[in-house]
């Protein structure tokens, strides 16, 4: 879908069909939604993700899609090619000096990355062309992402510079120039009901996310971030009936087209289950088919079509899930251990205490494996942080334990050595972002 979008797009430009759209815009609402979209990416990865907006008026006139657009293809990249360290994007307004009405507005992308070689830097912004067109493990993408930056900031009247080498991280920098600031109220691509959706409204919970796309996993379990509900992931039909055979869950999110077994045919699956009949379960597809979109709903409890709001999603488990009373509201219940879950509710000093176990670790048993490199001793480690990390509802400590055991158990030794001496930058990010509270 995104290489079908980027063609049609750059086809448009090269038509010179393309319009803008001018309206009042808060580029802090444009921050927020980036955080939102990526702030799970980077945390998988242990990167420090930073959004700063310096004296920026509330409502700027500029095309508000479009400047998204842009930032998302730059800050998707910084996080795509960055493995340690940050990606940070900072916001600056520059009034004019003569009409205090208008002004620049300047925006650095800066990552701590592969870095861009000074022969790519000539060649990036041409279509089709990729910096790392060979990197493993990532999605490869079309190659025009950059170039329609290029196009859209021409059509904006801004510029776009870049200043890297290889090995030493990149950024880009973006000028527009001669904003004017506008006294009508910024547009919003959120409703107050968006803005007040609460998860907490409901019963504490258990819900089975299952999707073959590791990124909308972690999109939807980072919906449920500061809840009390909790939340188990699988990939395919086949770990989901698994699951639920495991620890039977409230209410099932089931994506449609995966490998394994598809969400029809596990749905099937789940209703021969005795006492699953009435299980709700909600199908979540990207079919924009009128007759598609009805079967699954004769078939399902529900729909959501990719992608959604937490407001959408928040309706929709509303039609399933028990409103909490005020004098339970509060209240967590159960245990919310469960692998898959971010940590929900804990107290400040909880998080000191999980800070210091952390850095006291990182001291002692941490630098003597990073020497040693010792298979069963690493294993002790990463049961240690499992422990804590089930203990303190802390989800990114959790996923790098886990990937510490497997490491171990498979002499992978090259692959352990990489991943231990990531820890220090888990145990950064897990201070700055406190990731449990």
């Amino acid at each position: 879908m995104q290489l079908i979008n980027d063609v049609l797009d750059l086809s448009k430009l090269e038509a010179g069909r393309l319009e803008l759209c001018l309206e009042p815009a808060d580029v802090r609402e444009i921050c927020g939604f980036l955080q939102m979209m990526f702030a799970q990416l980077a945390a998988v990865k242990f990167l420090d993700l930073k959004f700063e907006v310096e004296s920026a008026p509330p409502g700027l006139l500029l095309d508000r899609l479009r400047l998204r657009q842009v930032l998302v293809n730059l800050v998707g990249n910084a996080i795509k090619f960055t493995d340690q360290g940050f990606v940070r994007l900072k916001m600056k307004w520059l009034p004019d000096g003569n009409d205090r009405s208008r002004g620049t507005l300047q925006i650095d992308v800066a990552d701590s990355g592969t870095g861009i070689s000074s022969e790519q830097r000539e060649e990036i912004f041409k279509p089709f062309v990729q910096s790392h067109p060979r990197r493993s493990g990532e999605n490869q993408g079309s190659g025009l992402g950059l170039h329609i930056v290029q196009r859209l900031m021409e059509m904006m009247n801004g510029t776009v510079t870049l200043e890297s080498a290889s090995g030493k991280g990149s950024v880009f920098s973006l000028s527009f120039p001669n904003i004017a600031i506008s006294a009508r109220l910024p547009v919003s691509d959120m409703t107050e009901q968006d803005r007040l959706v609460d998860f907490n409204d409901f019963v504490p919970a258990m819900l089975l996310v299952v999707d073959d796309n590791a990124i909308n996993r972690n999109l939807i379990a980072s919906m449920f971030a500061r809840s009390h509900h909790r939340i188990q992931l699988a990939q395919n039909g086949k770990e989901a009936l698994e699951a639920i055979s495991k620890n039977k869950p409230d209410l099932v999110l089931m994506d449609i087209r995966m490998p394994v077994m598809d969400g029809r045919a596990t749905l099937a699956e789940i209703r021969k289950i005795p006492g699953l009949e009435l299980l709700p379960v909600i199908a979540v597809s990207a079919s924009i088919h009128a007759n598609d979109e009805n079967d699954l709903r004769s078939r399902f409890n529900g729909h959501i079509r990719k992608p959604f709001s937490q407001h959408t999603l928040y309706k929709e488990l509303e039609q399933f899930l028990r409103c909490a009373s005020p004098a339970n509201a509060g209240a967590a219940g159960g245990d919310l251990s469960a692998p898959g879950t971010l940590a929900t509710g804990k107290k400040a000093d909880d998080w000191n205490l999980l800070t210091a176990e952390l850095r006291l670790l990182q001291s002692r048993e941490w630098a003597v494996l990073c020497e040693s490199l010792a298979i069963k001793d690493t294993q002790a480690f990463a049961q240690r942080l499992r422990t804590l990390a089930q203990s303190m509802q802390c989800s990114p400590l959790s996923i790098y334990a886990d990937a510490l055991t497997d490491y171990a158990k498979t002499y992978a030794v090259n692959d352990l050595e990489k991943h231990l001496l990531e820890f220090p930058a888990l145990v950064q990010v897990i201070e700055k972002n406190n990731l449990i509270s």
